[in-house]
């Protein structure tokens, strides 16, 4: 029997770490071997360079039902950015092109496969959040400590979660048809910029409709029109950093039009809108040891301040008053 938030706590993470321990199936279609670590960038190539021979890096964690969900964290390079994605074979075989220097991140195989191993981490990572909620709900100490209010919210999280992951599976079956087709269809633009070198690593992918409009459109008009997904990549080589954003061709106007106005402007101003990103949109980034200390550290506080705002305040696009490249 619980009797204390403390005994609660530790029963949530007990929880959560055997649902991280559980095995799970190769994200590839048609495939049942067991997923391995995939990382969402090169391990031995961007990630072991920015690590500077210290082969490990500080990672922005989420830990959700902690009163402080986000903080930044030392990780070995062989855990960072990584997820249980692909088998071994799928996961070498099918990302060998930006596995293996040099990458040419202007291409479109490229800028394909690391927006196709974003997205599949982010539906794993809401398949992994869902597979914990229900084993919440399931449990019968947590239903003899806990009120219905509790469930009830609960509830409504998986339930939002779920939806997340339906919501995914054409942008999925556009991603693998591009994949597998022996001459490349064209269904998603992408864009790049090379700017000045950055100790910062990031690969993800969110909804151009923040919080706000996507209430708006499932709660109030009652439809549920399909999203906007939009993948952001900022990657550090050895003598400067490069910027990939990309949508589907099929995108509302305003979004495409969002994409091809993000990389434009000075390298400041561009760096400021990847800084805003990061902060509002994107929990999947990390960085030196050198850019930790010299611009977060002193205000990591701030910095998870704003991080934790960004789930919570629902315009996700507005700009904030923090720039995570000066110091």
């Amino acid at each position: 029997m619980i009797q204390n938030d403390k005994q609660f706590k530790a029963l949530l993470t007990r929880l959560k770490e055997n649902v991280q321990k559980a095995k799970r199936e190769c994200a590839y279609p048609g495939c049942s071997e067991a997923a391995i670590k995939s990382h969402l960038l090169q391990r031995n190539g961007v990630l072991k360079q920015l690590s500077a021979g210290q082969n490990a890096l500080f990672e922005l964690i989420h830990h959700a039902f902690d009163e402080r969900q986000f903080k930044f964290k030392l990780e070995g390079i062989s855990k960072t950015l990584s997820f249980p994605g692909f088998c071994q074979d799928h996961d070498s075989r099918i990302f060998k092109v930006v596995e293996t220097e040099p990458v040419d991140y202007t291409d479109y195989s490229v800028q394909l496969l690391l927006s196709y191993k974003a997205f599949v981490n982010e539906k794993r990572k809401k398949e992994i959040v869902v597979d914990w909620y229900s084993r919440i709900i399931d449990s019968h100490l947590v239903r003899d400590y806990q009120t219905e209010t509790f469930f009830r919210d609960l509830k409504k999280s998986k339930y939002q979660d779920e939806l997340g992951i339906a919501d995914g599976k054409i942008l999925q079956e556009q991603f693998e048809s591009e994949l597998l087709s022996s001459h490349k269809l064209g269904l998603f633009r992408f864009l790049t910029r090379k700017l000045p070198r950055v100790e910062i690593a990031a690969s993800g992918v969110f909804t151009f409709e923040t919080s706000s409009e996507i209430f708006v459109n499932t709660t109030i008009s009652g439809e549920n029109i399909p999203l906007n997904y939009i993948f952001l990549h900022f990657i550090p080589l050895h003598d400067h950093s490069v910027a990939i954003i990309g949508c589907l061709n099929d995108s509302s106007p305003a979004c495409l039009q969002y994409v091809l106005d993000f990389l434009k402007g000075t390298d400041k101003q561009v760096l400021k809108k990847i800084s805003d990103a990061l902060i509002l949109q994107i929990e999947n980034w990390l960085m030196s040891h050198e850019f930790y200390h010299t611009n977060i550290k002193h205000r990591q506080d701030l910095v998870v301040e704003y991080v934790q705002r960004g789930q919570t305040h629902y315009h996700e696009r507005d700009a904030t008053n923090i720039f995570l490249f000066e110091p």
